[in-house]
């Protein structure tokens, strides 16, 4: 969100009526979240290679919904993945998150039809996957957001 919007909530939380470790908290909140959505936009402009826009991460969704699709209807038989039309050649050696990339990697490229899209579609996920655990390491409590389980005391 816009930095003058964030500061507005922001201003909105620590005004509030709330006791003082709470409004302190919930303002946190609001800039962690802020600092992992930069965290995703810089990765998805890393990942493709572009600035972050509403296009890419469109694209960058259709393309996961795609090998997503591929990897739910797709079916291994040795070293090969087919979903439908498309047959991705996996390693059979190698760590599996070795393996793994690989095969995502693959249909990426498979599915959108240009090469390195699977690898920035792969990059994408580590980095996005990291964002978001070490969010939730530094969360305790109750579900981010939840302020029902927080009035519960949870």
């Amino acid at each position: 969100m816009p930095a003058d919007r964030l500061a507005r909530l922001v201003e909105i939380v620590e005004r509030s009526a709330l006791d003082g470790g709470r409004r302190a908290d919930m303002a946190e909140r609001l800039r962690a979240s802020q600092d992992t959505a930069v965290s995703v936009g810089r990765a998805v402009g890393r990942a493709f290679g572009v600035e972050d826009s509403a296009e890419v991460r469109s694209r960058a969704t259709e393309l996961l919904g795609s090998v997503v699709s591929a990897l739910e209807s797709g079916s291994g038989e040795g070293a090969t993945w087919s979903a439908g039309e498309h047959r991705v050649d996996v390693p059979e050696t190698g760590s599996l998150r070795e393996r793994a990339d690989a095969l995502v990697c693959g249909l990426g490229d498979a599915v959108s039809g240009r090469e390195g899209e699977g690898r920035a579609l792969a990059s994408l996920c580590r980095s996005v996957q990291l964002a978001v655990l070490l969010d939730e390491e530094e969360e305790e409590g109750p579900t981010p957001g939840s302020y029902a389980e927080e009035e519960s005391g949870w």
